[in-house]
């Protein structure tokens, strides 16, 4: 029965918490709010008209594939068999809210919003578990403003994706395997290079253990799980077209990828500088080079001073993005790779190299933000 101290005890604790989590509340509001509040003025002062709907103009690009997705499913057809590249989980997502929120288009942006307030939670968690609070909530901030960071509030996977791999960190750091397990599960049902946070988990599970075999318990097999998505969607590819494997045909038909070293997709980006007309340049070879190469020197400089779970994360989603023989949407699939965040929130604990940091983040961010919702490319 609840008694009137019971009631005030409550409330004292929720304000307390409230109060210890207000400048994180804060960041993630301004963060949502004034970015489709600078999308739709930049919309209207370029196009010097009205859009349809506050969300119309997010409707492009991937965001079409994964609504359709959504509504139609995979299939054979001309224009559906190019889908099976989308790996299910969001549009399966996408399909639940529209139940509720009638637009797909609308129910995609919930979900990555949603997704969003809790991948900058659960990094801002994760953060704390090693550094101060204020490194946590710079974390956060430059995640938020780092130049392809507008994608966590369009209707594409990187907020949801983001989300679930920190919060499958996160619980894997505080020993609670079993819940590290089935959010692995739900990270490798989200994109193909989900599935390399099986290695992750196995050397931070070995981590906590010393590193000693006898230390190993019936725990580790929650690690197990993690597989489970992507097999779900190898048994999707097999139903539709007969074959576990046909979307590594249809990414290479379509989207002319195939698997090489990075170096092969490096050449490529530094000898289209030489043909590419300038706007190509500035939003897509040079972008892709100049932020690939800065997120590897990163990678390289956490080799030392941080956990194997960070180090080999990182590592190896680099590897898996850039080991194309075409570099293409690279400043988006390097945003996932969250420990960069850590590393340059360290950084920013000096006031000049912050201010630094957040200036150079924020320029680009609203630069590509702005020639997004017009429709043109980039990223």
């Amino acid at each position: 029965m609840l008694t009137m101290n019971n009631i005030l005890k409550k409330r004292s604790y929720f304000y307390t918490g409230l109060k210890e989590y207000q400048e994180l509340i804060l960041i993630i509001g301004a963060t949502i709010v004034f970015t489709y509040f600078y999308t739709y003025v930049a919309f209207v002062l370029a196009k010097n008209s009205f859009p349809k709907s506050f969300v119309g103009f997010w409707y492009i690009y991937d965001a079409c594939h994964y609504v359709n997705i959504a509504k139609l499913g995979y299939g054979t057809s001309d224009v559906q068999r190019v889908l099976i590249v989308f790996f299910p989980l969001y549009p399966f997502l996408i399909k639940i809210f529209s139940f509720v929120f009638i637009d797909y288009v609308l129910s995609g942006i919930i979900i990555s919003n949603i997704a969003y307030v809790f991948a900058a939670v659960y990094l801002y968690k994760i953060v704390c578990l090693d550094f101060s609070k204020d490194t946590a909530l710079r974390a956060v901030i430059y995640f938020s403003i780092f130049p392809t960071a507008y994608f966590l509030h369009g209707a594409y996977t990187e907020s949801l994706f983001i989300a679930l791999v920190i919060s499958c960190f996160y619980y894997a750091r505080k020993e609670q395997w079993m819940i590290a397990g089935i959010l692995g599960a739900f990270v490798s049902a989200t994109r193909l290079s989900g599935i390399i946070i099986i290695l992750a988990l196995i050397l931070e599970y070995m981590h906590q253990r010393k590193w000693k075999i006898k230390k190993i318990n019936t725990d580790i097999f929650w690690i197990g799980l993690v597989p489970i998505g992507i097999f779900t969607y190898f048994i999707i590819n097999y139903i539709v077209f007969g074959h576990p494997f046909q979307f590594l045909s249809i990414q290479n038909e379509v989207w002319h990828k195939t698997l090489s070293l990075p170096t092969e997709g490096f050449m490529g980006a530094v000898g289209s500088l030489g043909w590419k007309d300038p706007t190509q340049i500035i939003t897509s070879a040079l972008s892709e080079i100049i932020v690939t190469v800065f997120v590897l020197v990163l990678i390289i400089l956490m080799i030392i001073k941080y956990r194997p779970l960070y180090t080999s994360y990182s590592w190896l989603t680099w590897l898996v993005v850039t080991s194309n023989s075409y570099w293409l949407s690279l400043p988006r699939y390097m945003l996932p790779i969250f420990p960069i965040f850590i590393i340059m929130a360290r950084w920013g604990k000096n006031k000049g190299v912050h201010y630094c940091i957040t200036f150079i983040l924020l320029t680009f961010y609203a630069t590509f933000a702005a020639r997004y919702t017009q429709g043109l490319w980039t990223f």
